[in-house]
């Protein structure tokens, strides 16, 4: 009986298909262009995409969960290798009444679970600036913490590519951030040591393509 691993090295020299089941955080504003290009030109490929924060993606690609995932870069365990996809600018939003970064050091701070690449840099400014944070509300989704930074309910870090038209509607405020908690890359990253099928190769492919052709942020 073939294993699995013996079974993707059959379909290597095949053209792609079968099952590639891919992790994202929430924020990966090139995902929908790569996925629709991937999947409209082999359309033999069942991908499947699941959500999660950094930490948690890393942990189930490393366990055979996840044939890989997209991810904020990070110090990753030697057993994985990852790809870069694009750089992206963090900035601190607020809703349109508030002014200066010294004011919202005093908000509630705004935040994916435990694990997330965004909330890591904002823990490190905190840290840095000597803030205590009186509150930190966790939420499941990026939609609900920008209708609650847009409400007043408090502050948050994201790249400033998600919140463009919620800046131009006049609904939240960008605040720049010193470029050591600003800068930032999303990476794709898989296991070093699992066979590399021409499904996951031709998908590795599409992203550097879109690397290539997408704009630096």
């Amino acid at each position: 009986m073939l294993t699995a691993e013996m079974k993707k090295a059959v379909q290597s020299k095949e053209e792609p298909s079968g099952k590639l089941d891919i992790g994202t955080v929430e924020t990966v504003i090139h995902l929908p262009k790569i996925l629709s290009t991937f999947i409209k030109k082999y359309k033999n490929v069942d991908l499947s995409l699941f959500t999660g924060v950094t930490e948690t993606l890393e942990k189930e690609v490393l366990h055979h969960k996840l044939d890989g995932a997209f991810v904020t870069e990070s110090d990753f365990h030697p057993d994985l290798v990852s790809h870069e996809v694009f750089r992206e600018e963090l900035v601190l939003i607020s809703d349109k009444h508030s002014s200066s970064l010294e004011e919202l050091k005093q908000e509630p701070f705004l935040c994916f679970s435990e694990g997330c690449g965004y909330r890591a840099r904002l823990e490190a400014w905190d840290r840095d600036q000597n803030i205590t944070p009186q509150k930190v509300l966790e939420f499941g989704t990026l939609e609900t913490i920008l209708q609650s930074v847009a409400a007043g309910l408090g502050v948050t870090f994201v790249p400033k590519s998600a919140v463009t038209h919620m800046e131009q509607n006049g609904l939240i405020h960008c605040h720049t951030l010193p470029e050591k908690y600003s800068k930032i890359k999303t990476v794709f990253i898989r296991r070093a040591d699992t066979y590399l099928t021409s499904t996951m190769e031709k998908f590795i492919e599409t992203i550097e393509k879109n690397n290539q052709v997408g704009p630096s942020l």
